[in-house]
């Protein structure tokens, strides 16, 4: 659970304790999901495009918690590192979806780079994918191949992705050559029956690592849920069991603690509450000594590749706008969290969001007016 105190920031707040080691310690439940099995990638090493530092730690640390919390048998566990091409990916794919049966659940993790198609569908970019995003596709996984290869064998789906897919790296940098266009994934992922599919960030989003690096800031915070640090998020009664509904609030807590707050991971499944990441795992998280948590100044984020307006003046139209609507799924997001938790904090939360998204939204417009129809 979360313990915070009030207080107002004006930039990244300090910790009041060090984030926990997990590396090497896992926690062993004595859990047994003897019908489950588990595909984790962590592709760290890309051979054409930046590197994502910290993907094959996160990769080690999902494995560790699937095996020795959820139960998962060690022979039922693929790890994909270095040289994880499309086709190794595909290959995995299909062997281990069709091991998974009714009453069983494939756990699929990807960190690494993410991509959309020229469609707008979510690619998880291979090892030796090029630096032309119109390339990307040929070497990249489409999630609809996820989904349509790990149900294969009849049983449910759990996908976690720690992954950027608007063309950037981890730290903001650019995935693709200098001045290409870059297309966003759609926003919309539609639910379906036996699938929970989590995502590190929205795809206009980075999904940044922790401010201390090492593994990436979902990836550690999803693994600590699955510990036992979601237990009571909601209702504060721990009972030793951890919901997917629990754990998505308390990651989205938690990155905002550790001064993330420009990240909103998605969960998108159809029962929530009856998703179990974990069962048994007791241990209690870190308390987070900030309550209130004011985003520092940014400069304007625009997609890797975006056109931009120019005004004539100093003002760039599509930064103002692509923050403007940052800002706004932001304000929804804290909203939607407000809502859930029934915090004052989380209210008081969003109304300063609310404050920071209006004058945006002015200049947004005053820039629009400017430009020559």
């Amino acid at each position: 659970m979360f313990l915070l105190s009030v207080g107002l920031l004006a930039s990244r707040p300090a910790l009041a304790v060090d984030l926990p080691n997990l590396d090497g310690v896992p926690i062993k439940t004595g859990a047994a999901s003897a019908n489950d099995a588990a595909i984790v990638i962590g592709i760290e090493d890309y051979l054409r495009v930046p590197d994502v530092p910290g993907a094959t730690a996160d990769a080690k640390l999902v494995r560790d918690f699937l095996v020795y919390t959820r139960g998962i048998p060690p022979a039922r566990v693929r790890m994909l590192t270095t040289g994880t091409s499309r086709e190794v990916m595909l290959g995995a794919l299909q062997d281990m979806g069709g091991q998974v049966g009714p009453g069983g659940t494939l756990w699929f993790y990807f960190a690494g780079h993410g991509g959309a198609s020229p469609s707008g569908e979510r690619l998880l970019l291979g090892d030796d994918v090029p630096s032309v995003p119109e390339a990307l596709q040929a070497r990249s996984v489409l999630m609809s191949e996820v989904k349509k290869y790990a149900v294969s064998g009849g049983g449910q789906l759990m996908v976690v992705v720690d992954a950027c897919f608007n063309g950037s790296t981890r730290t903001g940098g650019s995935v693709i050559e200098s001045g290409t266009r870059f297309v966003v994934p759609q926003a919309a992922v539609v639910a379906q029956k036996g699938i929970a599919e989590w995502s590190a960030a929205s795809p206009q989003q980075l999904a940044r690592p922790l401010p201390n690096g090492g593994h990436g800031a979902f990836t550690y915070f999803w693994v600590g849920s699955g510990r036992g640090w979601a237990d009571g998020q909601l209702d504060g009664k721990r009972d030793g069991n951890v919901t997917a509904e629990e754990a998505h609030e308390y990651i989205a807590q938690a990155l905002a603690s550790v001064g993330i707050t420009q990240q909103t991971p998605s969960l998108t499944t159809d029962a929530p509450k009856t998703w179990m990441l974990a069962k048994g795992a007791k241990e209690v998280g870190p308390d987070f000594a900030v309550a209130i948590v004011v985003p520092e100044p940014q400069p304007a984020y625009v997609p890797v590749g975006t056109a931009s307006v120019n005004t004539g003046g100093a003002m760039d139209f599509a930064a103002l706008a692509a923050e403007a609507a940052r800002a706004d799924a932001d304000a929804k997001a804290a909203a939607e969290r407000a809502e859930r938790s029934k915090r004052a904090l989380e209210s008081e939360r969003e109304k300063r969001l609310e404050d920071a998204r209006s004058p945006l939204l002015t200049k947004a417009t005053r820039a629009w007016s400017a430009v020559p129809p």
